[in-house]
């Protein structure tokens, strides 16, 4: 393929964010005793450029103004102090009269530095409106909203690290305070108790509360009897067998630490969990790791933001009719309560063609399911039940009662709520109500 090549035209520009400016024009009805007649503002500054309003009280029309039909009139000028010295000044802007609700917006940008005049209209509003309602008092409140092209300057943007920093973190043997023995190969995985405490807090407190076991048992603990170098620390040459259930055989002359160890775990997982837990970056994900298998690592070790986006992914990647039953399974046994509305939702609409596949034995399997979908799909059939929605439920019914759990889950978070376990449709809704009630 061959490489591809821009072409710039032209400079690369923006329009600038907007400046607003109050002015008020006391005794209105007493100023520009004829049309044509005008008053200018004083001047302001907007995105270090001067500028004034002039306003036709009477407007410009005298016949209109002899006939009571007189317009008021409104115009926008750059300051001729400001044209001697920019070399452009392109501009979009708007002239409100806020107690009248008359707006006049410019659709196009306009050049102030080459035209002679100001930009503006003839016709503003009619001035009988403004003498009947569009003033305080005698005073006149007009509102200039501003904002000019700019042209766009190369500039540096430091490169974020907060990711990478944390990464290193976790392959830093300094940090390290634990060693952790994961998979069926007992691959050493060091780590820092303090970046568990606040990454992976369930994982960290599993740790902290393990008591010695078996070798070989998954979630226990073994000797570690790792002897050092006195030039690399870090680096163990010589580590007790699990087999022989990791006593050393001169405990005396070694130091000991006790080892978690995840023998069913695979150390891909573990270390993907990590660095999401670090990272919150789900890039990290591979194609080549299945969304079910990391997610019963995230359940296993409490990483409840990954176990959360891994349900998520399932539902965008992988529900669909055929394997709606499937995942309703596995979200029941897994505790994965946005995964099974999602899995439910889709079974409740496609009944008919869902309860005919295959895969409905296995749902006869799980009664406890079985009765849950069976209940729902009555419940529809009689009314207009949605899968979260329960038959009999005698919970308040209010503006969250309709939304989904993952709606809930949004709605929690913008509270202030943080998604720290697997949490049930009704224990989300609980704190929800709560916190709504605390803050009315």
């Amino acid at each position: 393929m061959e490489d591809m090549r821009s072409i710039h035209i032209g400079a690369d520009s923006f329009m600038s964010t907007t400046r607003n400016e109050t002015i008020y024009f006391h005794n209105f009805s007493r100023l520009c005793r004829n049309a044509k007649d005008f008053v200018d503002s004083p001047p302001f500054t907007a995105h270090g450029h001067e500028w004034y309003v002039k306003l036709y009280a009477r407007g410009r029309d005298p016949k209109k103004a002899q006939a009571n039909r007189s317009h008021v009139a409104c115009y926008l000028y750059l300051h001729e102090r400001s044209k001697k010295i920019a070399k452009e000044c392109i501009a979009q802007f708007s002239i409100e009269i806020p107690m009248l609700n008359a707006k006049q917006s410019t659709l196009a940008t306009h050049d102030f530095v080459s035209s002679t005049e100001g930009w503006g209209w003839e016709e503003f509003t009619e001035r009988k409106y403004v003498m009947e309602k569009g003033r305080s008092g005698d005073t006149l409140t007009i509102l200039v909203s501003i904002s000019i092209r700019c042209q766009r300057q190369p500039v540096y943007t430091p490169r974020a690290t907060l990711q990478h920093d944390y990464l290193s973190i976790i392959g830093d043997k300094s940090f390290a305070d634990v060693t952790v023995l994961v998979g069926p190969d007992v691959e050493r995985i060091q780590l820092s108790r303090s970046v568990l405490k606040h990454r992976v807090p369930t994982l960290a407190s599993m740790i902290d509360t393990m008591k010695p076991s078996a070798a070989g048992c998954s979630k226990a603990l073994v000797v570690d009897t790792s002897t050092t170098t006195k030039d690399d620390p870090g680096n163990a040459t010589q580590t007790s067998s699990v087999a022989d259930g990791g006593v050393s055989l001169f405990p005396a002359l070694q130091p000991v630490n006790l080892v978690p160890v995840f023998d069913d775990i695979p150390p891909l997982a573990f270390k993907t969990m990590l660095r999401y837990a670090c990272t919150e970056d789900g890039s990290i994900i591979t194609n080549e790791q299945r969304p079910r298998d990391l997610l019963l690592v995230a359940y296993q070790l409490g990483c409840w933001r990954l176990k959360t986006l891994l349900e998520k992914k399932l539902i965008e990647e992988e529900l669909r009719p055929e394997l709606s039953i499937d995942l309703l399974l596995f979200a029941h046994i897994h505790c994965c309560f946005m995964l099974k509305e999602a899995a439910m939702e889709m079974i409740l609409k496609e009944a008919d063609t869902i309860l005919s596949h295959s895969d409905f034995k296995k749902l006869v399997a799980s009664k406890a399911v079985l009765q849950e979908v069976v209940d729902k799909i009555r419940a529809k059939r009689c009314g207009s039940l949605l899968s979260h929605q329960v038959a009999g439920n005698q919970q308040p019914q209010d503006k969250y009662s309709g939304m989904a759990l993952c709606q809930l889950y949004d709605q929690y978070e913008v509270q202030g709520g943080e998604i720290g376990s697997s949490m049930t449709r009704e224990q989300v809704l609980k704190r929800i109500r709560s916190s709504s009630a605390n803050d009315g």
